[in-house]
């Protein structure tokens, strides 16, 4: 018994650190593979800056607007864009999503095709 105590010890020592070796190796390649992931999702969220991420029903409604009248879209704008403002301590949030809704509705606007007829399937709440 006291001449192979050692021999466990020894055997069971190695097999402890073998474990731990193997593990933090895995552990290294998963952070490799999630940083690597990270960054090929981080790169294509600054590519992706188009106003269309923004619907256009949630533009309306962030605008509160009731036809696509440009004037109405740009009062409407400056006003909720000022009362978010730091001037006001408002919302740096609310500001950013004022501003996604008057780059929306602005590029439905540009477009050749009729949109205020699209309005009339919007509810007006």
């Amino acid at each position: 018994m006291v001449k192979s105590l050692p021999r466990v010890l020894y055997h069971g020592t190695r097999l402890f650190i073998k474990s731990v070796h193997k593990t933090i190796v895995q552990e290294i390649e998963l952070s490799k593979e999630a940083a690597r992931v990270r960054y090929i999702d981080k790169a294509a969220e600054e590519t992706d800056t188009e106003p269309e991420s923004m619907s256009l029903s949630e533009a309306i409604r962030v605008l509160n607007i009731q036809t696509f009248n440009p004037k109405e879209v740009e009062r409407n704008y400056k006003y909720l864009f000022e009362a978010n403002g730091k001037d006001q301590s408002g919302s740096f949030y609310l500001q950013s999503k004022v501003f996604r809704a008057k780059q929306r509705i602005s590029s439905e606007l540009s477009k050749p095709v009729d949109v205020r007829n699209d309005l009339a399937d919007f509810p007006n709440k």
